[in-house]
């Protein structure tokens, strides 16, 4: 471990952290975790040994570079039947090694083992040291319980070292960025959404008044979905959000006066939005402003209203296909009934039915294009008791009746 860090004096790896962060996870998965340095080697071993077959140290190599792309850790086929898992070492935003949190072979089927043993063999093992590496593995048949592992071994070494992943944690946002993005695509291709811009300008205020970073940022790339889905001309994107942003801060100012700096802030967002080169470069953009946006806003302190309201929508999104009342909310939340529609509709812009309708005719949207269920068992299955009432509200949000839409969709499908 000592010669893989003498590089990098500054960032010098504990030894105790990781003899920390080892017997701990040992003790909890049954498995001993080892360092391999950025190419895939294990320096405890020898070229010649099985742990450092050049096909399995391209493997490793490769599992490391996607953990780094991807910002967490990554779990792949080290050999045929046989998974494994990485985890980045990063500090100052360097890559300095990796941990491997273990290898396990995927079943107890004897043929898996002989295909394992036969492919290291053909790529310069000795059939015994094969043999004896595959029946040294245990056994993991869950994809979940290797996941578990991983991620577990993650949050275990930053968390006792100290250190702050900051790259990663980048790469991730920029990973579920761009796949929020590419999903809210999709599904406007698709016809499933209904909403506004200004309704979708409006829920991510409330969620930044709020402080709900995670949900702001999923908000975020939500609406900039539906902006790429609209058009692939990058200069009308640049308006589109200059324009977004304008709305952002008027209204944070309106409703706090103490936030006029952010004026200053919008200016430069608006100068680096209009240099973006293309589509990934505006998207970064937007979401780095999103978060000087909250930090500031965090600064001079977000309304109570603010998140009282992200609590509600949050808890609409798991309840709406119940029976939901203004009472049961308030109670939820600890307001009136009276004071829980007027602060959903001050800071949405939408009633709370309005919410409600929104989330159970985009299940239903879902359900008739993805299941068998008749159009009457979809109302009742979203929370609608009247189906009439439900087709009525159907045609309201997507301009056409659930059967319609469901033949459109079909007929989609099969001209594909």
């Amino acid at each position: 471990m000592k010669n893989i860090m003498k590089k990098n004096k500054p960032t010098i790896l504990l030894d105790e952290v990781l003899e920390e962060v080892f017997s701990l996870y040992e003790k909890k998965y049954g498995l001993k975790p080892f360092i391999v340095e950025k190419d895939g080697r294990n320096k405890s071993f020898t070229k010649k040994h099985t742990a450092n077959l050049p096909v399995v140290v391209k493997a490793r190599a490769y599992a490391l570079q996607e953990a780094v792309r991807w910002g967490e850790p990554y779990v792949a086929f080290l050999v045929p039947n046989v998974v494994f898992w990485v985890v980045p070492v990063e500090r100052d935003e360097k890559i300095l090694a990796a941990i491997v949190g273990g290898e396990v072979a995927v079943d107890r089927d004897p043929y898996s083992h002989i295909e394992t043993v036969n492919h290291l063999v053909a790529n310069g093992s000795s059939r015994d040291d094969a043999t004896r590496y595959i029946n040294s593995l245990p056994v993991w048949e869950s994809q979940e319980q290797t996941r578990d592992a991983a991620e577990y071994l993650f949050k275990l070494f930053y968390q006792l070292s100290g250190w702050r992943p900051v790259m990663l944690e980048r790469n991730h946002a920029r990973q579920i960025q761009q796949r929020q993005i590419a999903e809210e695509i999709h599904s406007m291709k698709k016809g499933l959404h209904a909403s506004s811009p200004l309704d979708e300008e409006r829920r991510l205020l409330s969620l930044m008044k709020a402080g709900d970073t995670r949900a702001a940022r999923g908000e975020l790339n939500r609406a900039l979905g539906i902006l790429f889905s609209q058009t692939a001309n990058l200069m009308l994107l640049r308006a589109q959000l200059v324009e977004m942003m304008g709305y952002l801060v008027r209204s944070a100012i309106e409703d706090n006066p103490a936030m006029e700096s952010l004026v200053a802030s919008n200016h430069r967002w608006m100068t680096c939005l209009i240099e973006a080169d293309d589509f990934e470069e505006l998207s970064r953009v937007v979401q780095e402003s999103l978060d000087d946006f909250m930090g500031k806003m965090a600064l001079h302190g977000h309304t109570r209203s603010g998140k009282t309201v992200a609590k509600i929508l949050d808890w609409l999104g798991d309840h709406y296909h119940e029976e939901v009342t203004l009472a049961r909310l308030g109670k939820e939340v600890g307001l009136s009934p009276f004071r829980v529609a007027h602060i959903v509709k001050a800071e949405t812009g939408k009633t709370m039915l309005q919410h409600i309708h929104r989330l159970r005719i985009q299940e239903a949207q879902r359900l008739l294009e993805q299941s068998a269920m008749s159009c009457s068992d979809v109302a009742y299955e979203v929370g609608f008791s009247d189906q009439s009432y439900f087709i009525k509200q159907f045609r309201k949000w997507m301009g056409i009746t659930p059967h319609r839409y469901r033949k459109m969709i079909r007929d989609c499908q099969k001209s594909k």
